[in-house]
């Protein structure tokens, strides 16, 4: 027969708790310094290499590690058309297979870029930065390209 927790064994959890809750507290207060200093920004946008995070005119998108994979790689070809298979590789791994089909990765690439536009528009209703290039995959719009007049 074991004999009841002391209030000292309780005690000791209680310090456990509160360190837990110390720790989580000190990361709601901000990103560390280090953090900020290796952030790497794209116009509106500021993408946090170490912690995966990304701000999105100054408020945090909450992207899942896949969709951060995804966002960092179309930023890092701004303007640069990416395939459906780059992206799909991006967040899996190179040669990764699911759905059916030779192309059944491009639903999945499409559900995953639709996934990070809605955490983007949520924060601005104008967000268009991810332009679809139909059959063929994504880009991020590069800013120093000026929009082309369509000829009707």
């Amino acid at each position: 027969m074991t004999a009841p927790p002391t209030l000292s064994t309780r005690l000791g959890g209680v310090d456990v708790l509160a360190h837990r809750m110390r720790v989580v507290i000190a990361g709601q207060r901000g990103f560390p310094l280090d953090a900020e200093a290796k952030a790497q920004r794209y116009d509106s946008l500021t993408l946090f290499p170490g912690t995966a995070r990304a701000r999105w005119r100054l408020q945090d998108v909450e992207l899942t590690m896949t969709e951060y994979k995804i966002v960092m790689l179309l930023v890092s070809h701004r303007g640069k058309l990416l395939t459906y298979r780059a992206i799909y590789d991006a967040a899996h791994y190179t040669g990764f297979v699911a759905g059916t089909g030779e192309l059944g990765h491009h639903v999945n690439v499409r559900s995953m870029v639709k996934r990070i536009r809605k955490k983007f528009l949520a924060i601005d209703p104008g967000f268009a930065e991810i332009e679809n290039v139909e059959s063929a995959g994504y880009l991020w719009r590069d800013p120093a390209r000026a929009p082309t007049a369509v000829q009707a």
